[in-house]
């Protein structure tokens, strides 16, 4: 008899329940990398009086773009393991369907009793 969490699916779960964790973490990374180019910049505003305001600006901005872009990657690489997942899941569950009510053309399951 078929069971629904074997074969395929078994396999595919745990990876990509580990992918979309290891993209949490990356998102996390990223927002810990925003803070510390915050940082890094009010430091330099501090430390380096020869900087104008506008190039500590620039700096700033710059910074925020590149782990905001980051952030969208990595959110957006979420977003297609998730969708990726519940298709599997939905062709999964297609499929043991099919193979539980295979065999008769009136849909009843063959392997089924009828008296």
């Amino acid at each position: 008899m078929y069971q629904v969490g074997s074969g395929l699916f078994a396999l595919a779960l745990p990876f990509a329940l580990t992918l979309a964790l290891a993209l949490v973490l990356l998102l996390l990374l990223a927002a810990t990398l925003a803070a510390a180019a915050h940082l890094a910049a009010a430091l330099a505003a501090l430390l380096l009086t020869a900087l104008t305001a506008a190039a500590l600006a620039a700096l700033l901005a710059a910074a925020h773009l590149a782990a905001a872009g980051l952030a969208a990657l990595i959110l957006l690489a979420l977003a297609a393991t998730e969708t990726a997942l519940l298709t599997l899941i939905v062709v999964l569950g297609h499929l043991a369907f099919s193979l539980l009510n295979s065999g008769r053309p009136d849909g009843r399951s063959a392997k089924m009793n009828v008296t």
